[in-house]
């Protein structure tokens, strides 16, 4: 799997994850939070801290 997401990807970042075990979960989250929603956290944890 790694070798065929090399070759699609060339030189993009990808991550492997594991949903069952969280492994990697964390690693893309903050991906989202930092390059996505520009550093922003969602408004579900917003909420969650209130």
């Amino acid at each position: 799997m790694k070798r065929d997401a090399k070759k699609i990807r060339n030189e993009k970042p990808f991550e492997f994850i594991n949903c069952k075990t969280d492994e990697g979960v964390m690693k893309i989250t903050e991906h989202i939070i930092h390059d996505v929603l520009l550093g922003s956290a969602p408004k579900s944890e917003i909420r969650q801290k209130m």
